[in-house]
């Protein structure tokens, strides 16, 4: 018989990110903060970096409200059009300079679990679960998607590690932000 676990501890706000590639551990830190100082850093390994890659290409694929209206065969390019708009937006909205905030982050989660999920109002939320039972839930655009999908990538590959391949619709092209990223 086991004991019934506490439900994670969440803290949920409106984010900005910055991506940093820690070379000892061998993971990437995702810093997340608002102006109301709430902050926490977001562990990934190889492994939860490649799945929650393949999930999130995955959702992006599915669902959209134009993909909806686009004939099979003209989603893939309708979905890269979208992804090179966001990364061109993203490019000319970005206004903070990426550096790691300068407090310690209020929650540091070693994550081994996200869930993305979409919500009625078509934003997207995403739980990152940690191993000790810590969470923390990003409430992001479609578009914002698109942008944490592409700087996770980038960062990946920069540092060598081999994941899954890329669907065609995520390319490059023209647009695209250089790293480092900070997107809200």
């Amino acid at each position: 018989m086991t004991e019934p676990v506490p439900p994670p501890a969440i803290t949920q706000t409106r984010y900005a990110v910055t991506i940093r590639y820690d070379n000892v551990e061998d993971r990437l830190l995702v810093y997340c903060g608002d102006t109301t100082s709430h902050s926490g850093l977001l562990q990934l390994t190889r492994r939860i970096t490649g799945h929650l890659l393949q999930g999130i290409m995955k959702v992006l694929s599915n669902g959209g409200p134009t993909l909806t209206r686009v004939p099979t065969g003209m989603q893939e390019e309708v979905l890269h059009f979208e992804h090179q708009s966001a990364l061109a937006q993203a490019a000319i909205s970005k206004t903070a300079k990426a550096s790691i905030p300068s407090k310690p982050p209020k929650v540091s989660v070693l994550v081994t679990a996200v869930n993305v999920s979409q919500t009625p109002e078509k934003t997207y939320v995403l739980s990152w679960t940690g191993t000790q039972n810590q969470a923390i839930t990003m409430t992001m655009s479609r578009l914002d998607l698109h942008c944490l999908t592409h700087v996770l990538q980038q960062h990946a590959q920069a540092n060598g590690w081999d994941l899954p391949a890329l669907p065609r619709w995520m390319e490059s092209g023209d647009g695209q932000p250089g790293q480092p990223a900070v997107f809200s």
